[in-house]
């Protein structure tokens, strides 16, 4: 198979895997963003929304999320995310909502100060304003095994959703990566049948010119 016709394909299938992979999740922050602020807000999210949240505050860890890694026949593991409630209070109409959110290691030391800034507004009755870290992500439904480590104080005041921080770069740099191969697939694929388009008009020229040298003889007779 000629060189450019097989890593065309190969670059075609790559590319369509990679965006197949990544396509539910571009598209999905790609839809318009809820800038969450209100209790209102918070009691209409659906799965699916693409939401961004400034933390001022944490009300309290619900779910530890654990990452076991095997190396060499020796396991190790380590908290790789927690599943936080963020309290959203509407002091007018006496109401308030609990939104889960979950946050990774990276944002672990943050969300300390976010709990110590809630503990403060109890005690103190000090509303924080200093934004600690921002979560720019998508709203999931929890599967079996996450909502039953939900503590049934919380389910009245929150549905079994949470929104996931997301990286919003590398989620869209997959699927762009992969139409970037998919372009690159196709030209090798082009060129490839524009080589054989020309090697075909080639030896149609030099059988016009050379009639003789593409004569197959009928018969041969040996005396």
């Amino acid at each position: 198979m000629n060189w450019k016709l097989k890593y065309g394909i190969v670059l075609i299938v790559i590319s369509i895997i990679m965006i197949a992979l990544e396509a539910k999740e571009t598209f999905r922050l790609l839809k318009p963003t809820i800038k969450l602020e209100t209790v209102d807000q918070a009691k209409s999210l659906e799965v699916g929304d693409h939401v961004k949240l400034d933390v001022t505050m944490i009300g309290d860890g619900i779910i530890s999320e654990t990452t076991t890694y095997s190396k060499g026949g020796y396991k190790s593991s380590s908290e790789s995310a927690r599943y936080y409630l963020i309290p959203f209070f509407d002091f007018e109409k006496g109401d308030k909502w609990l939104v889960t959110v979950k946050i990774h290691s990276d944002d672990f030391d943050k969300a300390d100060k976010g709990i110590k800034a809630f503990e403060d507004f109890v005690l103190n009755d000090k509303i924080p304003t200093e934004v600690l870290f921002t979560i720019d992500g998508l709203v999931e439904e929890m599967n079996d095994d996450e909502k039953k480590y939900v503590p049934s104080d919380y389910k009245s005041l929150m549905e079994n959703i949470y929104i996931n921080k997301r990286n919003k770069i590398r989620t869209l740099a997959i699927p762009a990566l992969g139409l970037l191969f998919l372009v690159a697939g196709t030209v090798l694929i082009v060129l490839y049948t524009k080589d054989k388009k020309k090697e075909k008009s080639v030896s149609e020229e030099m059988k016009i010119n050379n009639p003789n040298n593409y004569q197959v003889p009928q018969s041969i007779n040996i005396q």
